[in-house]
């Protein structure tokens, strides 16, 4: 992914509060085919666990250890003209993204679980599979992949005006704070950087 410098963001504590923030990736393998899928997934240790339906075509893909590119979105806004206050400027588009590359790794069956419950505990902590009759748990574990991806590089890219002077900035904060709650993220988070 192309990053000017002045976009790139390596603070590994803004990486990780990125990717918590944002978890749904698009995740893309080029093997015979391109294959993509949208799936959450969890930053833990230096891996990220997500899991599949066993039914997924992705499924082959881990199976291979294959690797693959994987990319958060993050809050995005249109940037007018206008917004910048003056003649000479063209619209563009502020945003943050995450790229990040990476190995599928095999999930033990000892692991498997452990990485289940850090998934949920993650995304809604007030449940926990013990609220499943043993039954229940067993066929949902049947029916699932859980998976590690392995980080190999990421690019962090915050485009948000910093190529801009200040005046042109805090125009476009202000601008975008009067729009839709996309464009208030987008002014939150760059006076965040101030």
């Amino acid at each position: 992914m192309y990053c000017p410098k002045s976009f790139e963001d390596e603070s590994p504590e803004a990486f990780v509060r990125f990717v918590k923030e944002y978890p749904l990736s698009l995740l893309t393998v080029c093997g015979e085919d391109i294959f993509q899928a949208y799936i959450p997934l969890v930053y833990y240790e230096g891996d990220f666990l997500g899991h599949i339906a066993k039914a997924n075509p992705l499924q082959k893909y881990i199976e291979q250890k294959s690797k693959c590119v994987f990319v958060f979105l993050g809050p995005h806004a249109m940037i007018p003209a206008g917004f910048h206050e003056n003649d000479d400027a063209v619209p563009t588009w502020n945003y943050e993204i995450l790229q990040c590359k990476g190995e599928f790794t095999l999930v033990s069956d000892d692991d498997k679980e452990s990485d289940m419950r850090r998934i949920n505990q993650a995304f809604d902590p007030n449940w926990s599979m013990d609220k499943l009759t043993p039954e229940r748990k067993q066929m949902m574990m049947r029916s699932i992949t859980p998976f590690r991806l392995s980080l190999e590089s990421y690019i962090y890219k915050r485009k948000h005006s910093q190529n801009k002077s200040l005046e042109v900035q805090q125009s476009v904060i202000r601008n975008l704070a009067r729009g839709k709650i996309d464009a208030k993220t987008v002014a939150d988070r760059m006076r965040q950087h101030f």
